[in-house]
């Protein structure tokens, strides 16, 4: 039995480590994301670009890790249900005895991962937005030359001009 114990032990460590990992990748992934928000807010294309690449191995870390976990549970043999994919709550649930630890940990990755999405969310928000206003003054610069579009002399009176440059004219 203490040989099934320190095996349990073992693996409780392992999900521990990994589960470290997980939180680590996911503060990365915040701060690059609100770094990225504050790229857009001060319209600094080419820290976004760099951010961008950033972001693509952020990402790819990030998965490295969710599936080392993912590997990290399955190979968690102390489970009533073997051959049933393992989750963190399900084993947590059949210790012997409560590791404080191991869900102090599950806590903080599930605050972390809220946090990243929610910043995620905010980040694409702004991006819509971003696109929405491009959209509408892109829309505005190009009917300002239409047959609908006035102009007003000093005094506030409207007034058919010529749109487009006009060089040497006569007012």
């Amino acid at each position: 039995m203490d040989s099934l114990n320190a095996k349990q032990e073992q693996e409780i460590d392992n999900l521990k480590f990994s589960i470290n990992g997980l939180i680590e990748d996911y503060k990365r992934a915040y701060t690059l994301l609100n770094e990225q928000m504050q790229a857009v807010i001060n319209h600094d294309i080419e820290s976004l670009n760099k951010l961008i690449e950033k972001q693509v191995s952020t990402y790819e870390t990030l998965k490295e890790s969710e599936n080392e976990f993912k590997e990290d549970l399955q190979k968690y043999t102390f489970s009533s249900q073997k051959g049933q994919e393992q989750s963190l709550g399900l084993i947590l649930n059949n210790l012997d005895r409560p590791s404080k630890q191991l869900n102090a940990l599950r806590d903080q990755l599930r605050t972390q991962v809220e946090k990243t999405e929610t910043m995620r969310s905010k980040l694409m928000n702004l991006l819509q937005f971003a696109q929405q206003q491009n959209a509408e003054m892109f829309k505005t610069l190009c009917t300002a030359g239409t047959e609908d579009a006035a102009a007003y002399n000093n005094e506030g009176k409207k007034q058919r001009q010529a749109h487009g440059i006009t060089i040497n004219q006569k007012a």
